[in-house]
């Protein structure tokens, strides 16, 4: 996994990506030693489709839900 990880780091640009690739190397991880979730990621609107795609491109295995919610006003 660390070779994985290596690779991955090498290609991003920026510190948003590497964040994203730690979280989801270390989901992988856990669900690697038996650990199943549920997890919950809370992230800003504008990165949530980014989240999703990087997980179904690096953890293809791991299910992925997204639940939106807004107070004051609906979506």
């Amino acid at each position: 996994m660390r070779w994985d990880w290596e690779r991955w780091v090498r290609r991003c640009h920026s510190a948003a990506n590497v964040q994203t690739l730690q979280t989801i190397s270390f989901l992988a991880h856990l669900r690697s030693k038996g650990t199943w979730g549920p997890f919950l990621i809370v992230c800003p609107l504008s990165v949530l489709n980014n989240w999703i795609m990087e997980f179904e491109k690096f953890t293809p295995s791991v299910p992925v839900s997204c639940l939106m919610l807004a107070f004051g006003f609906e979506i």
